[in-house]
């Protein structure tokens, strides 16, 4: 058994609260690096042997230190614990279970954590839950560093913030910024990079690992369709994510407002960065072409439809080799097996927007392919086909059925795949099949259509 408490360590945030450890003696040794990387985070360490006083009814204190100061209940187990018959351990479990009955539904008070690959208890918790079915952290093994972050992440969340908001100094800028509390505990903001309709976006850095991270909050009015960030998170994408799509580490709210940190892209979006070098060699315009393709047949097998695919939402991670990451994924929808659904309330770029969507708000998989045409055409051309065009009249070309110009592209093979993904009818348009057939050296059949020489 241990008991942390959040108000010993100099810079820790003081909030009368605790998280208790509770574990086998046996396991004092693996517990020790916990409770070191708890107060590496900022999270002072309350030790028993520190706390207890002879004399003092132990058993009490630890009784009272569960039901009314612990902030979060962290149970570790490991083989030699759970062959145990009879420990203090199960005792304390046992009253936290008590506790965790009394919280709502979601609540996670309560968190398992194994040090090797034993068997949780499965005890009965309350409402039909059983110890084992709570999401555990594998503090062992090749996963064991990014599993204690997401345990002292689950932690901060639980701690009840003496105000909202944090003041932080962007250090290359030198502006005041106010960050969610829970937040600015855990990353120092290195750059205000920008303010967007939907969001705020940060170069922030872990505080715990010094890793680099995107942070970006969202405006109280922006709604993410948390199946979108399941599936990029983590867990929810595990095993089925393309390298080219990029990962989202932790979602979620705070104060009204949602959040989501994501991998950090050191070299921009293309949108910044290919005016300024000349990428676009044939070379690594087929890569881009490759890459984004393969990220967005992989998304669409998950049901997920981006909406929003341009220069400044793919992320360039290198040059060499040339690797880039699908990003921003806030307009995104989740469409499961539907071919296309009705968005309304999707607000997108008029310029890379498919006609479905200008004529009647419908969007699917193939409007992410013509907004992929639309990139390629101004990436390889140097200039939107719809530069300085209003939205208006972007509609109005399209209603009266008028083709995208595609006189700027001097390269057969690169028109020849543009005509293919810009074709107005979504039925006619290349996907991933016709995209990989001329990656492949391929002629694909051009939709005909009045305007474009095929």
């Amino acid at each position: 058994m241990r008991l942390v408490r959040l108000a010993t360590v100099s810079g820790a945030v003081s909030t009368g609260k605790s998280v208790f450890l509770c574990y086998a003696r046996a396991d004092a040794a693996a517990v020790d690096l916990l409770h070191e990387a708890l107060a590496d985070a900022g999270i002072a360490v309350w030790r028993d042997t520190a706390e207890l006083w002879p004399g003092e009814d132990w058993r009490e204190k630890i009784r009272q230190a569960i039901r009314h100061d612990a902030v979060a209940f962290v149970a570790c187990f490991s083989r030699a614990a759970v062959q145990r018959d009879k420990s203090m351990q199960f005792e304390e479990l046992n009253w936290a279970i008590e506790v965790f009955r009394g919280y709502r539904l979601g609540v996670s008070w309560l968190i398992p954590v194994r040090f090797d690959d034993c068997e949780i208890p499965d005890v009965e918790i309350g409402s039909g839950r059983s110890l084992s079915s709570l999401q555990r952290a594998d503090l062992f093994g090749e996963g064991q560093h990014e599993q204690t972050k997401r345990v002292i992440g689950a932690v901060m969340r639980m701690i009840a913030p003496p105000a909202n908001v944090v003041s932080m100094r962007d250090q290359a800028k030198g502006q005041r910024l106010f960050l969610p509390l829970a937040l600015a505990r855990r990353f120092v903001v290195i750059r205000h990079l920008q303010k967007r309709v939907a969001c705020d976006l940060y170069h922030v850095r872990d505080s715990f690992d010094g890793a680099d991270r995107i942070l970006k909050i969202y405006g109280k009015y922006n709604r993410l369709d948390r199946r979108v960030f399941s599936w990029l998170s983590s867990s929810g994408g595990k095993g089925n994510r393309n390298e080219h799509v990029v990962e989202v580490l932790e979602f979620g709210q705070l104060n009204g407002h949602w959040y989501a940190l994501t991998e950090y892209i050191s070299h921009g979006d293309l949108e910044a960065t290919a005016s300024a070098v000349l990428l676009f060699r044939p070379s690594s315009l087929n890569e881009l072409i490759r890459q984004t393709a393969e990220a967005l047949i992989t998304i669409h097998a998950a049901g997920i439809v981006h909406l929003d695919v341009r220069p400044g939402t793919i992320g360039l991670r290198s040059l060499v080799p040339f690797d880039i990451v699908l990003t921003d994924f806030e307009e995104s929808a989740y469409i499961g097996q539907h071919e296309q659904r009705f968005y309304p309330e999707r607000f997108l770029r008029a310029d890379y927007a498919a006609p479905e969507w200008s004529f009647a708000a419908l969007q699917s998989p193939a409007a992410d392919w013509w907004a992929l045409g639309m990139t390629i055409i101004e990436l390889a051309c140097g200039r939107h086909p719809f530069a300085d065009v209003s939205d208006e009249s972007i509609y109005h070309h399209f209603v009266t059925g008028r083709p995208v110009d595609l006189s700027g592209m001097t390269d057969p093979r690169v028109r020849m795949l543009c005509e293919g993904l810009v074709e107005p009818d979504n039925y006619k348009r290349w996907t991933y099949n016709e995209v990989t057939q001329w990656l492949s050296g391929g002629f694909p059949e051009i939709p005909k259509q009045p305007g474009h020489s095929n």
